[in-house]
């Protein structure tokens, strides 16, 4: 049990952080009609970290191959954003666009050029894992 929350802790963390902000009012920068980059390059990164931490949780077990975990992590990621969109439509002061959603779904995305870097620290922090408690 406590390898399984050491391996998606982050990625339901990061989920929970991200509806809290989203349950709040916009800030007043935001509340404009224009499209605004620092906006947009927020939600990529935001959901590309978050990409990474579902990354880690599928493959931290080792019983699914590298190509399904990233698509099973771009998905997941993708179809949070897609929630988030929905959930912002029913908050005060906040609105939902598709944009923000594609600036997500492109976060995710990133995973796939990224994977090499990706896998190479989720080996590492798996070894430091298992220098820590020994199986």
């Amino acid at each position: 049990m406590s390898q399984r929350l050491w391996a998606w802790g982050p990625a339901i963390a990061l989920m929970a952080f991200i509806f809290y902000i989203s349950s709040r009012p916009a800030p007043e920068f935001l509340s404009t009609d224009k499209i605004d980059f620092e906006d947009k390059l927020a939600h990529v990164l935001a959901y590309w970290v978050l990409g990474i931490l579902c990354l880690r949780g599928i493959l931290w077990n080792g019983k699914v191959s590298l190509r399904v975990g990233l698509a099973g992590a771009a998905l997941i990621s993708a179809l949070y954003g897609a929630s988030d969109e929905i959930h912002q439509y029913f908050v005060p002061e906040r609105s939902s666009e598709f944009l923000d959603w594609a600036a997500d779904a492109i976060g995710a995305a990133l995973l796939f050029p990224t994977h090499k870097l990706l896998m190479w620290l989720i080996h590492f922090e798996k070894k430091l894992w298992r220098r820590r408690r020994p199986d």
